[in-house]
């Protein structure tokens, strides 16, 4: 198996970064997520290509609009599949339940199941989709499942030469601060 720096070399990952911005009065601060960033400035990484798109309901603008409605209403971007993890494409499942494959009723796109008896995309799955998009709010700790959901991401793209966009969030717990359990080293 290959290590992470040789699938990571093997095709190209964005990731854009959440920044900070001024208002225009200079009296605010507001968080840019990778998000608005693509949609803001390198939209044509995703325009006139197929894409899938890896998402929940965490998957919001500055807006208030997730990215699945906002890009699927976009007559130059077509979006072939999204993709769902633990909690469904709009996080309405409970915790450790099967993710079945299925239509969005908001955007009339297909569903593929990263949660269920497959946890990494599939060629087939793959078919057609020249890149992906990545955009989840992770919980900031280890042991949640979309860490390694990526993981299983990154390697699929490697596997069949699919390019990689993975929009960053803030870390909800700041990013500072600590706590919790700690690993011990072996």
């Amino acid at each position: 198996m290959k290590n992470l720096l040789q699938i990571l070399s093997s095709f190209v990952v964005l990731l854009s970064l959440g920044i900070f911005c001024q208002t225009e009065d200079d009296t605010d601060m507001k968080v840019l997520n990778g998000a608005d960033i693509l949609l803001s400035e390198h939209l044509d990484l995703i325009q006139n290509i197929t894409i899938g798109i890896v998402t929940n309901q965490t998957g919001i603008l500055s807006s208030g609009v997730n990215i699945i409605d906002t890009l699927s209403k976009r007559k130059d971007i077509r979006i072939k599949s999204l993709f769902a993890l633990e909690h469904g494409i709009r996080g309405t499942l409970p915790r450790g339940q099967d993710v079945n494959e299925t239509i969005d009723k908001k955007s009339g796109l297909p569903v593929i199941s990263l949660y269920g008896p497959d946890k990494k995309p599939l060629k087939e799955m793959l078919e057609g989709i020249d890149v992906i998009v990545f955009d989840l709010q992770d919980i900031g700790t280890r042991f949640y499942t979309y860490i390694s959901t990526l993981y299983n991401i990154i390697e699929a793209c490697a596997e069949n030469d699919i390019k990689l966009i993975v929009l960053d969030r803030p870390n909800p717990l700041g990013g500072i601060k600590i706590d919790g359990p700690v690993m011990e080293d072996s």
